[in-house]
Order: structure tokens, then sequence, then C-alpha cells
């Protein structure tokens, strides 16, 4: 009789998965931390020799993702504090063995680890694809989600064509920018700050708070600082660039916007060292 059991228990959940696939490529629903919500979306990716599956209540804005080229922690961490989204990863050895539970919340975020694989019930999977039911639950805590997803490379393709290989305008932009903020005079930094930015400088210089605020960026904007190249895509070009930070090289990607035929800097981002 037990056999039979285990066989009907294994064919129902097996039934289920299949159903669940064939319906959407994730759903679930997920209560951790005292905060409830369902699956909205969710993406599997490459990071090194593991496959992370990270399931969110909101839906990824992937045009942003692929700015900087590249899938990573940042893009999940910026998409919880911007768009005020829960997720939920997963993390697979290279032979889908799930060996760890991680989850980010508005106001928090944890992890669970240890004999894992049991609450995971592996479905078709390959190089290039991963599907699976997840089952979780401990005291007030209990996750039930399944997912049949293509497994992504962390490289991704940016929008646009690739800029001069000197950066052209926007390459030209980024440097002047930078230079300013190494000149310390704010007023030049005002000049090249886009309209949106420079009414706050601007009342922070009037304040005296540009004496702080100007060191502060000094010691995040490399020197000697020479373009690798980019994307331009319209009035919006994605800049990569290659300085001196803390005397050692540093790289990064900036974001610049064409304003009324001018070329501003927006967000800048460093490479982790």
């Amino acid at each position: 009789m037990r056999v039979i059991d285990t066989f009907l228990g294994f064919a129902l959940v097996f039934t289920s998965l299949t159903a669940a696939q064939a319906a959407t490529p994730a759903q679930g629903h997920v209560a951790l931390e005292k905060q409830s919500w369902d699956v909205a979306d969710a993406i599997a990716y490459r990071n090194g020799d593991e496959v992370l599956v990270v399931l969110s209540n909101k839906n990824y804005d992937r045009a942003a993702f692929a700015k900087d080229g590249k899938l990573d922690d940042f893009d999940f961490i910026h998409h919880t504090m911007d768009a005020g989204a829960s997720t939920l990863t997963l993390k697979f050895d290279t032979e889908f063995k799930l060996s760890t539970m991680q989850y980010s919340l508005p106001g928090g975020s944890g992890a669970r680890s240890g004999d894992m694989e049991k609450d995971f019930t592996l479905g078709k999977h390959s190089a290039n694809a991963l599907a699976g039911v997840f089952k979780y639950a401990s005291d007030a805590d209990k996750v039930s989600v399944s997912f049949d997803l293509p497994i992504q490379s962390d490289k991704l393709e940016r929008p646009g064509k690739p800029l001069a290989a000197d950066g052209g305008d926007p390459g030209k932009a980024l440097l002047k920018h930078f230079a300013a903020i190494q000149s310390g005079n704010i007023d030049q930094v005002i000049a090249v700050s886009p309209p949106e930015r420079r009414s706050m400088i601007e009342a922070a210089k009037a304040s005296g708070e540009a004496k702080q605020m100007l060191p502060f960026m000094q010691s995040m904007t490399p020197t000697q600082a020479k373009v690798l190249g980019g994307r331009l895509d319209g009035d919006k070009a994605q800049v990569d660039f290659q300085g001196m930070l803390d005397g050692k090289v540093q790289k990064g990607n900036a974001e610049l916007s064409r304003i009324n035929g001018i070329w501003y800097v927006g967000d800048v981002s460093l490479d982790a060292q």
C-alpha cells in the first residue's frame, strides 16, 4: 500500500508541475517575515557555477537590466528598491541541487540554507532550461512556487548601436562631467548637471551643504578617465569607462540623456573591485 501511495503522490506532484508549467512560466505564493505575496515574474540565469532563479511579486524592467550589458545582484537590488518589490532567490549548483533560498523584502532580507533539496521537486532540466516545484514551510513562513524557465546568460545585449571609438558626444560629455567634479568648483558641476539635478545642487550651494557634498562626489569619481566604448540608443547612451580611484584601476558605466541637444550624465555605476 505504501508503494502505491508513494507512486500516486509522485504522480500528483508531476501532474501539478506539468499543469503549472503549461499555464505560466512561474507562479505561486510566498509568505515570509509576515509579508505575503504572489509570484508575478521570474528569471533564471547563470552566475558562475550556480543557476539562480529569482521570483518577484512585480514585473521586471528587463530593458533597465540590459543597460549595462550584464545581469547581476545589483539589478534585483534596484528592482526591490525602485519598485518596492519583493524577491525570492533559489540557488542551484551544477547538478541542479537546491542549496540556498534567499529573500529580499521592503524593509529586510534573509536566507535559509541546509537541507533545502527535500523541498524541491526537479522537473525538466538542461543546460538551457530549468523547471521545478518548491514547497517550503517553517513556523509562520510558507513558500509554494513552480516555474519553467529558460536559463539565460548573465551577459545581456544592450539596446542601440555601438558608440564611436572615442565615445562621440556622449563620451565627451562624460569626461567633462568627471573633470568638473574633480575641479572642486561647484559652479562647474552645476554647469554640466542635467536640469532636474541642477536646481538641487544650486540649493546645496546656497545652504553651504555643497562643501560637504563635493568631496564625497570626488571620492566616487575616477581620475584619468578614458572611454572604453558604449551604446547609443536615440537620446539615450551608455558609456563604458576606465580611470583611477583610490590608487586602483576602476571601470564602470554611465547613463547619459540628450536634452535639448545637450548630453547630460545620469547614473554612474562602478564595477566591484
